[in-house]
């Protein structure tokens, strides 16, 4: 009996792990994220390890996170928000929705 209970706790919570924690999600590819950011080389923005590392000290890192990704970056005093330049709004790039961000967000703090 408790061998079973154990292979069922390890099935759940295996299942409550992003299944793309370690891979690049469609998602990204299809959001064209992969235009400015690598996994874990900088060039045009930061990478994806870069913002995890970043953000993972960071209280309420999901919600800038998912508003980043949602509305695209506010410009800081430099003109810059991280790196060359900053992320562009919704009406420049493909559209991402809160949902696709959030999930977005989950991987990249899964690194």
């Amino acid at each position: 009996m408790k061998k079973t209970r154990i292979a069922a706790l390890v099935l759940v919570s295996g299942a409550l792990t992003p299944a793309f924690a370690g891979e690049i999600p469609d998602l990204a590819q299809a959001k064209q994220c992969l235009s400015c950011h690598s996994v874990d080389k900088d060039g045009l923005a930061p990478s994806f390890r870069n913002i995890e590392t970043k953000y993972k000290r960071i209280r309420q890192a999901e919600s800038i996170m998912v508003e980043t990704i949602s509305r695209g970056s506010p410009l800081l005093p430099d003109g810059k928000h991280w790196g060359q330049m900053k992320m562009p709004g919704s009406g420049v790039r493909v559209p991402v929705s809160e949902i696709e961000a959030r999930q977005l967000v989950d991987w990249i703090l899964a690194l």
